[in-house]
C-alpha cells in the first residue's frame, strides 16, 4: 500500500511539472514557397486577457550538400490582450535536397518558454 502511495505522489508531482506550450501564448510559423525561395514568417497570438511583455527567437538552420547556414533573429515586444502579431520575416534560397529546420520560440521576461513551433523540411531521417 505504501508503494502505491509513493508511486501516486511521484506521478502527480511529475504531471504537475510538465510544460504545456501554446496554451496562453501561441507561436506559429507561416512558410510560403515560391520556386527555390522560402518566405518564413514568425507569428504570435496572445490567448489571454492580459498584456504581456515577451521576447522571441526565430532560427533557420539549413544543411545541404556543400552549404550549411544558420540564421537567428531575436527581439522583444509587448503583446496586447487577445492580439496576434507578425514578429519577423526572413527569406532563404532552398532546393529539394536542402534539409531545413525552422524554429520559433516565445519566452516571457524570466526566460520561461511559453510558445513554440517547429518545422523540418526535406527531412531525410523520416521514413
Amino acid at each position: 500500500m505504501k508503494r502505491f502511495y509513493l508511486i501516486s505522489i511521484f506521478l502527480i508531482s511529475f504531471l504537475g511539472h510538465t510544460q504545456i506550450y501554446n496554451k496562453e501564448i501561441e507561436a506559429k510559423l507561416k512558410i510560403e514557397k515560391n520556386n527555390d525561395l522560402l518566405k518564413i514568417t514568425g507569428l504570435v497570438t496572445n490567448k489571454t486577457a492580459i498584456n504581456t511583455s515577451l521576447h522571441y527567437k526565430l532560427s533557420v538552420i539549413k544543411s545541404g550538400n556543400k552549404n550549411n547556414s544558420n540564421n537567428r533573429q531575436t527581439g522583444r515586444f509587448v503583446l496586447e490582450a487577445n492580439e496576434s502579431k507578425s514578429l519577423s520575416v526572413t527569406s532563404i534560397n532552398a532546393n529539394e535536397k536542402d534539409r531545413i529546420i525552422i524554429l520559433l520560440l516565445i519566452y516571457d521576461l524570466d526566460d520561461n518558454l511559453l510558445g513554440k513551433d517547429r518545422h523540418v523540411l526535406n527531412d531525410s531521417k523520416k521514413k
